[in-house]
């Protein structure tokens, strides 16, 4: 036997007929179905969005635009084991060999921030060059005071930088 919510006796107000009382019952459920979906769909839906860009990759996204490659690394290794001339040396020659080949960088989108746990993050991101592409990841860790680099990639061949899953269309 389904259990069903007895009606009210009829009239349950003068002036409401059964017809409105169901018609009321209907949009009720209604709602709680949609409030039930909301509830159980916006939770998946928020943690599908990316995690926030800490603020390390903008400032040197924005210097490499504004003032070249070597600002750039600049901000990206400060504070950092990386932080030595050897990797200033080879990370600036390599974003030379870059230019060389496609030009100044102009501009940059980044493709996806994916969280590795709470305290690290991934910056896949494209340079866009006056002639091509190159292809950039940054692996960024929280400190108690700020995020810091652990490793800058870059290439002109997108997989050699980004995971194949970042590659394939949606």
């Amino acid at each position: 036997m389904a259990c069903r919510p007895a009606l009210p006796a009829f009239p349950a107000h003068p002036g409401i007929s059964r017809a409105g009382v169901l018609r009321a019952r209907s949009v009720i459920l209604q709602l709680c179905a949609v409030s039930l979906l909301i509830l159980l769909v916006l939770p998946s839906f928020v943690s599908a969005q990316q995690p926030d860009l800490p603020g390390i990759a903008v400032a040197g996204f924005e210097m490499f635009e504004k003032a070249g490659a070597d600002s750039a690394i600049a901000v990206w290794l400060r504070g950092t084991s990386m932080d030595t001339p050897a990797t200033r040396a080879s990370l600036a020659q390599g974003f030379a060999r870059m230019a060389e080949q496609t030009g100044r960088m102009v501009g940059y989108d980044v493709v996806r921030v994916l969280a590795v746990g709470s305290h690290v993050r991934r910056v896949y991101a494209v340079l866009h060059y006056g002639r091509g592409p190159a292809y950039l990841y940054l692996e960024l860790s929280r400190t108690p005071n700020d995020w810091i680099t652990q490793s800058v990639q870059f290439n002109a061949a997108p997989e050699q930088v980004f995971p194949s899953g970042l590659l394939t269309p949606a």
